[in-house]
């Protein structure tokens, strides 16, 4: 790989490409093994750090000492001549011969209390405003939101006395969760199969199942512009959803913003529950 190569990798996960350049990197991503590899090695270098540079500093504060505030010995050997020098004055002052009755105290008085007004009660048919909710981490909503597709259609029963084809191998591991099975099966699949929209969508929600974002918006990308109509709405949602998973939530907004004002998307509701959740 080249240095020009390794800058735009690099400027891709900083995400600092313009949008013509991210759909070309994203195009490269999906056709040019080479380049997803390195991509791909770029991707867990990043996490590697990540996770290096929080067990370091875990281990920064757990050896770091503790200080001791400058004096306390000495404050606390004052305290205790003192105390001391109290018992031993209790001890040796002479008691008085007959014990004087001590006056009544005086009745305590009480201040007057304020009581705290209370706010306004609601108007009848209008209730107080809620709370601000919580936001959610990015990872967080996508774990809970994020189902793999699946369709009837899926589902392939085989004979013992059928030979096992390939494509067969590849919807079997995918339905049953198989799914670093199923990418690898993949692979040994025709080409007009593996350029089947239907293909390409199951590779992607295999690669989302599996932690793979990057590799999986680069193929959901074109297929979200898909000349068939269910694979491209499809396609944008979970387009949406490895935006999500990636912590690009600007495009992940944007993208659910398109899926909730499109009426005919089968995912607008779920759009637009996750818009809610991202505010």
């Amino acid at each position: 790989m080249n240095e020009q190569d390794r800058l735009l990798i690099e400027r891709y996960y900083r995400q600092e490409l313009t949008e013509a350049e991210r759909l070309s990197v994203e195009q490269r991503l999906a056709s040019d093994p080479a380049f997803r590899a390195a991509a791909q090695l770029h991707e867990k270098a990043i996490g590697a750090i990540r996770l290096w540079g929080r067990a370091d500093l875990k281990k920064r504060l757990a050896d770091r000492p503790l200080k001791r505030e400058p004096g306390s010995r000495k404050g606390l050997f004052v305290h205790v001549l003192l105390l001391l020098a109290v018992v031993v004055a209790w001890w040796i002052w002479p008691a008085p011969l007959v014990d004087a009755p001590a006056p009544a105290p005086a009745p305590p008085t009480v201040p007057p209390v304020d009581t705290p007004a209370l706010p306004p009660a609601a108007p009848p048919g209008r209730s107080q405003p809620a709370a601000s909710p919580k936001t959610i981490p990015a990872a967080e909503l996508f774990a809970s939101t994020f189902k793999p597709y699946t369709e009837a259609s899926l589902q392939v029963t085989v004979r013992d006395n059928t030979p096992q084809t390939p494509l067969n191998t590849f919807l079997q591991s995918y339905t049953r969760g198989q799914y670093d099975q199923a990418i690898a099966s993949f692979e040994l699949l025709p080409a007009t199969l593996k350029d089947a929209p239907k293909t390409q969508l199951l590779l992607a929600n295999a690669l989302l199942a599996t932690r793979q974002p990057v590799r999986a918006a680069a193929i959901l990308a074109p297929l979200s512009q898909s000349a068939h109509a269910k694979y491209a709405a499809d396609g944008r949602w979970y387009l949406a959803l490895s935006q999500l998973a990636s912590g690009e939530l600007s495009r992940a907004r944007a993208a659910l913003e398109l899926i909730r004002a499109d009426a005919s998307s089968s995912h607008q509701a779920e759009a637009r529950d996750l818009l809610k959740k991202l505010q």
